[in-house]
């Protein structure tokens, strides 16, 4: 269990390096962004379809995976709706606040970044929950699943961490923000695991594989593919995204052999 701990709070402190990169002007140039998102995208996308969901359909059958699959979808949409909701209202609050004053205008800032993490730190506990329990199968599964989902918290770190900067001026506060959402990965695998082990669904945990391979599927085409768009050109996007699963089929391949 130590192990799966460790490798679910590497991934949710990737958002870390995030911060980080929020920290140099020019690592935020769109470009760089768009080419970071549509590599995550293109990791997440090939571990889910050469790993997760092929994993799933030899143990449990093709029917119950589609099933979970489409479950994890279903959730990342919900959750995506709901951060997009609390996004608009950020939004419309630092409209608002952006003419009276300078000081206002940080605050509406502040309170975006706030809500961006709020809303990333609640798609991150299914995220942190896929880590653990495929690590607690087999910690050489998991591998390629939590260096997919860290690559993905990157930009995620970035997004929390850019507002906050902007509207504080304090590198030690844009980087504890972003802390604290990756830590929501391991606390949250940890009370799912948890919640699981009381209800005595946690024996056999080969369903969460087909769950998480559509929790990846949803985040890249809703979150990554589509942000990457909108800082890249589509041949850039399509680029990286062909790098991203070129990377991870190489280490697939890799651990495999």
């Amino acid at each position: 269990m130590l192990t799966a701990l460790a490798l679910t709070t590497i991934a949710g402190l990737a958002t870390i390096l995030g911060s980080l990169i929020a920290l140099s002007e020019r690592a935020r140039e769109p470009k760089a962004l768009g080419a970071a998102l549509a590599f995550a995208a293109g990791a997440m996308l090939t571990v889910s379809a050469l790993e997760l969901l092929p994993h799933s359909i030899g143990v449990l059958g093709a029917g119950t995976s589609t099933l979970y699959c489409v479950a994890g979808l279903v959730i990342v949409g919900v959750l995506d709706l709901a951060s997009r909701a609390w996004e608009r209202r950020a939004v419309t609050s630092a409209r608002e606040a952006a003419q009276p004053s300078d000081s206002s205008s940080a605050r509406a800032l502040l309170r975006t970044g706030l809500i961006t993490a709020l809303a990333l730190t609640a798609h991150n506990i299914p995220e942190g929950f896929a880590t653990f329990s495929s690590a607690l199968q087999d910690t050489a599964f998991a591998l390629p699943l939590a260096g997919a989902i860290a690559l993905h918290n990157i930009p995620e770190g970035v997004a929390v961490a850019a507002p906050i900067l902007h509207a504080t001026g304090s590198r030690t506060k844009a980087i504890a923000a972003t802390a604290l959402s990756g830590l929501s990965e391991p606390v949250g695998a940890l009370a799912l695991y948890g919640l699981l082990t009381a209800t005595g669904h946690a024996a056999n945990l080969e369903w969460a594989n087909p769950l998480i391979a559509g929790v990846m599927i949803a985040i890249s085409a809703l979150e990554l593919l589509p942000l990457a768009y909108t800082h890249s050109r589509l041949t850039r996007t399509l680029t990286w995204c062909g790098i991203g699963a070129l990377v991870m089929t190489a280490s697939l391949w890799a651990l495999g052999g």
